[in-house]
């Protein structure tokens, strides 16, 4: 009998590394960002989340690019409803308001 030739154990896929980033584009025609914001872009259980620590908001996808749109279309459906009721939020709301409003520029 021959030598028998053992498996090979496959090595893993290297994990994506976690970034911090900065955007400008909200991707969409009317909001753009002021100035440069910045997002936390991690890879878990193999999916991209794409946030931020100023509103603890998060977007995610299968890719890095569709956690980035996710994480856009968030913050404009946010700062929409926050824009149409500023009247009547209550006091973390209404920080989050002043804080998107000085943030973004709405064409």
């Amino acid at each position: 009998m021959g030598p028998v030739a053992l498996a090979q154990p496959s090595k893993p896929e290297p994990r994506p590394a976690d970034r911090n980033i900065t955007i400008l584009n909200l991707r969409h025609g009317k909001y753009l960002f002021k100035s440069p914001f910045p997002i936390n872009i991690v890879f878990e259980d193999n999916v991209y989340i794409a946030s931020s620590y100023d509103l603890n908001m998060f977007g995610y996808g299968e890719s890095e690019d569709e956690a980035l749109r996710d994480f856009c279309e968030s913050i404009i459906e946010y700062y929409a409803h926050l824009k149409a009721n500023h009247g009547r939020l209550g006091s973390l709301l209404k920080r989050d308001w002043d804080f998107l409003s000085r943030m973004i520029w709405d064409n």
